[in-house]
């Protein structure tokens, strides 16, 4: 179970992604694609983060309270998923400042951690807060 996990929440930012590239270059394109990737990554990251609040807690928290944590935690991952995968595509050179574009990506990929780990502490305060 603590391999899955993981690997539904970064699952989120991998459907974030393909849901940007999948739709096209147009404007018409990238509004839908936009919207395929947030649904998709909060799909992706909703199923991790309620099996995250329901096992992990010092305390079992009831299923309104993971309700609220999940809606606010896997809508703030999704939304840094999209913004992660739309920086990533918009073709932006990073051989400026690192010395290439894989491992600008893997800091990228660092700070995107940092964030939906924070994203999961908002959401565990959001629940408890009545």
């Amino acid at each position: 179970m603590l391999v899955l996990i993981p690997l539904f929440v970064l699952g989120s930012l991998i459907s974030a992604y393909a849901g940007t590239e999948a739709a096209g270059n147009g404007t018409a394109g990238a509004i839908a694609g936009g919207a395929v990737a947030l649904v998709t990554g909060f799909v992706g990251a909703a199923v991790a983060i309620v099996l995250i609040y329901r096992i992990f807690p010092p305390s079992p928290m009831p299923w309104r309270e993971i309700r609220r944590a999940t809606l606010v935690a896997a809508g703030g991952i999704s939304l840094l998923s999209v913004a992660f995968a739309a920086f990533l595509a918009s073709g932006a050179n990073f051989e400026d400042h690192y010395i290439t574009s894989g491992l600008a990506g893997v800091v990228l990929l660092g700070v995107w951690l940092f964030l939906a780990n924070a994203m999961l502490l908002v959401g565990y305060k959001a629940a408890q807060q009545v």
